[in-house]
């Protein structure tokens, strides 16, 4: 399916909730990061992304073997990534993968983002990270993009500042996608 007939995307990290992702429904654009590239078989995804600078010395993580030799998805790197646009449109303030693809979903004009198996402890446990994940949050909302976190258990406490209704954009925990 072309992008241009897909406006939900979802980007799905390695932990607790990235099973709950409706892998079978093709109105999604499935986005995965790092090492979920050994976990791919069977799934239809349309882009991996390893934002690390891969300059640094010794950066060799072992899933780099997983990549195809001819994916059939795209590969996003800090190469590939237009950050002087996106930063230009949402200003600076990352400190994860995770807000960097929400922010480029926003750049591709996704209307809807939906985030399954991101609620890293790295959310609740480093404010740096969680200000960047809830910064970007807004940023896309105030374009009028809606933005779901799906069944957080750390993450989502009932409110953020700044949103005083922030149910309506949230899946209710136990939420089955049909």
């Amino acid at each position: 399916m072309s992008k241009e007939k897909i406006s939900k995307v979802a980007i799905v990290g390695n932990y607790l909730t990235g099973k709950d992702a409706p892998w079978d429904d093709e109105s999604y654009d499935f986005w995965i990061l790092n090492s979920d590239i050994k976990h791919i078989k069977g799934k239809r995804i349309a882009k991996w992304f390893d934002l690390h600078d891969w300059s640094i010395a010794n950066y060799t993580p072992d899933y780099l073997e997983h990549v195809p030799d001819k994916p059939d998805f795209d590969i996003v790197t800090m190469d590939e990534y237009p950050y002087r646009e996106i930063m230009a449109r949402y200003g600076y303030l990352w400190e994860n993968s995770i807000p960097m693809m929400m922010a480029y979903a926003g750049y591709l004009d996704y209307k809807y983002i939906y985030l399954f198996g991101c609620e890293s402890g790295e959310f609740t446990d480093s404010p740096g990270m969680a200000a960047s994940l809830y910064h970007v949050m807004g940023a896309l909302r105030q374009e009028g993009r809606k933005v779901y976190l799906c069944n957080y258990a750390q993450m989502d406490t009932g409110g953020l500042y700044g949103f005083k209704d922030l149910q309506k954009t949230r899946i209710p925990s136990g939420f089955r996608f049909k």
